[in-house]
């Protein structure tokens, strides 16, 4: 037992344990300090040998659970394939994290309004200024579609130029 506690005060060990409740012997992973459970994860799978049990916290006074690693393994191929194939470039992940971020903060907006103890007021808020913002964003829309319609030629121009008696200042080409 003193081999488990001095194992409890490093980075990552390692150890097997007979547990004679049971009468099985178990082998157990202590990651208290795990920063990355991918990396852990993908250890593991390189070596093609998985713990019975394994132990991760923040520390030795809060842990936060006890699982099999090898159920997450099929969880987060998934997860990263369809990530992946969904969004194949990085910036459309970053795009999708912005949509996820707005429908969260509209999501909170609507349960605010639950409230009712002027829980609706940035709900209003929001609304007025969007409609403001499409609005101008429509008028500079149709601002330039008449624009591009109205545009002259720059043959016309050259054309009309020397119709129109234009006097130059002396010594100009």
């Amino acid at each position: 037992m003193d081999f488990v506690k001095t194992a409890l005060f490093k980075r990552h060990s390692n150890y097997s344990i007979s547990v004679d409740e049971i009468g099985m012997k178990l082998d157990f992973v202590w990651a208290p300090y795990v920063l990355n459970l991918t990396h852990l994860l993908t250890d593991f799978k390189t070596k093609k040998k998985y713990p019975n049990v394994m132990v991760m916290g923040a520390g030795l006074w809060h842990m936060l659970h006890v699982s099999n690693p090898s159920d997450y393994e099929l969880v987060l191929q998934t997860l990263k394939s369809s990530l992946v194939s969904l969004f194949p470039f990085s910036t459309d992940i970053a795009n999708a994290y912005g949509i996820a971020e707005v429908v969260v903060m509209l999501v909170t907006t609507a349960l605010v309004t639950l409230v009712m103890e002027r829980g609706w007021l940035p709900l209003v808020f929001a609304t007025f200024f969007l409609t403001v913002m499409y609005i101008w964003h429509y008028g500079n829309v149709l601002k330039y579609q008449s624009e591009v319609r109205e545009k002259i030629s720059m043959d016309f121009m050259i054309k009309l130029g020397s119709k129109l008696g234009t006097v130059r200042v002396l010594g100009t080409f």
